[in-house]
């Protein structure tokens, strides 16, 4: 492993404040993604441009503050392989699913896997704590059922299946496997943190992952199933070159790093819960962008998040006395 030893407890509400961070990153992430398809980059491309932008970046950081981890990395570099796997697979599943649903319907299937999340949580000692508390997993369910009503209360939102149910199936299938990827990632991320730290762990998983999305961008332009074109950066407008790139830096690799980061500190159930609150810091986002406008429904959807997210992080701090194991570890 990279560097042993046991996880360190981060004291008092500094805990929240990493994944606080990645929470407002994240926000961006959909509005970004809308605005670099509107100049003509496909899924394919962003995901690998901005993988491979996030992967140079934070090995180039992690070479400079943490010198003996990179080392040890690079003798041990097949540690990162399964983590990297994982992330590509999640990533391409939900492009081909988000090309046959709508993107409400893609948020709502998501935001399900917190759910996985908790019931894989009971073979973790330091979980178990969170799936096995009633008030923990009833205020999960309240945020899930606020996530549906904020996003189906969208006047724009289409949940039907459309003219053709099998690629409704199909995409529904896609997304849940994507989402069960995205769980196996967290809870490997939990493990190679632990050892490695979060900057190490995230930027070499992340150089792996950038290889397979290149792979796989390559394989999905040649099959012809979608239009990918990885030129684009050589003729789009350079702002939005820019924005491909640094979007990369930021929603992929400083906000995957604290994400990280955050599963150290609060473990895997907490870190999932708090982040049901996105879609809402991603609506008023995009109103201040794009002029998109929340509906009186939808604000009460989102009072409720705020409340619930609240009431997470209280109910987390008394929860997080109840350790007395080493963290990460399944029985």
């Amino acid at each position: 492993m990279c560097r042993p030893g046991r996880q360190e407890e981060v004291p008092g509400v500094r805990r929240y404040i990493p994944i606080s961070v990645a929470i407002l990153i994240w926000a961006w992430t959909a509005i970004f993604i809308k605005m670099l398809q509107d100049v003509g980059f496909d899924p394919f491309t962003q995901n690998f441009y901005r993988y491979l932008a996030a992967s140079i970046a934070l090995l180039a950081l992690t070479r400079s503050v943490n010198p003996a981890g990179f080392r040890t990395a690079c003798r041990k570099p097949w540690i990162f392989l399964v983590p990297g796997l994982a992330m590509t697979g999640f990533q391409t599943l939900w492009v081909l699913g988000i090309y046959r649903l709508t993107p409400a319907f893609t948020g709502l299937i998501g935001n399900s896997g917190i759910l996985l999340v908790i019931l894989i949580g009971l073979f973790y000692a330091d979980e178990r704590r969170y799936a096995l508390s009633p008030k923990f997993v009833l205020t999960i369910l309240v945020g899930l059922v606020a996530v549906a009503g904020f996003i189906v209360l969208d006047p724009r939102a289409r949940l039907d299946t459309g003219p053709d149910p099998a690629r409704f199936y199909t995409g529904t299938a896609l997304v849940l496997a994507g989402t069960a990827l995205w769980v196996a990632y967290a809870y490997l991320a939990k493990w190679l943190v632990r050892d490695c730290g979060a900057l190490v762990s995230f930027s070499f998983s992340a150089a792996f992952s950038s290889m397979m999305m290149l792979a796989v961008a390559a394989a999905a332009g040649w099959s012809g199933s979608v239009h990918v074109n990885l030129g684009r950066v050589l003729d789009a407008p350079w702002p939005y070159v820019a924005l491909l790139f640094a979007s990369g830096v930021m929603n992929v690799g400083v906000a995957q790093a604290i994400f990280q980061h955050s599963i150290r500190a609060l473990g895997v159930s907490l870190t999932e819960g708090l982040v049901l609150i996105i879609p809402l810091f991603t609506a008023l986002f995009s109103y201040l962008v794009r002029g998109e406008v929340l509906t009186l429904p939808q604000w009460g959807c989102g009072l409720v998040l705020l409340a619930s997210s609240g009431y997470l992080t209280v109910l987390g701090r008394r929860l997080a006395g109840r350790r007395g194991v080493e963290p990460g570890v399944p029985e």
